[in-house]
């Protein structure tokens, strides 16, 4: 939720606005506006749907990318990210894994 708050705030400023300093920000690729619908998702309490399984691996690219564009040195990213971007791999990966289970029946 509170990424997809601060990706609707870096669209906003970017896209919506004259603001230099959001500009060719790439902050939007973690703080993707679209997770307001992953929070959704999250919260409601039936089992998650394949087009989340395929969203979930999205995030999980956009957060490869924003490492590789870290290491390139397309954008220099604050250090303080790092952990948080480790958060946000984690929870996508265990979301992920948990909609793989509930999306693929077991046989018995």
């Amino acid at each position: 939720l509170i990424t997809g708050i601060a990706g609707v705030v870096i669209f906003f400023l970017w896209f919506l606005t004259d603001h230099t300093a959001t500009a060719s920000n790439f902050n939007i690729l973690w703080a993707f506006p679209l997770n307001l619908n992953l929070a959704f998702f999250v919260w409601r309490s039936k089992p998650f749907s394949k087009l989340s399984s395929w969203y979930l691996l999205l995030l999980l690219s956009l957060l490869l990318i924003v490492v590789i564009l870290w290491i390139i040195g397309v954008q220099i990213f604050s250090p303080v990210l790092l952990p948080f971007l480790l958060a946000l791999a984690t929870r996508y990966t265990f979301l992920y894994r948990t909609s793989i289970k509930q999306t693929i029946p077991t046989s018995k």
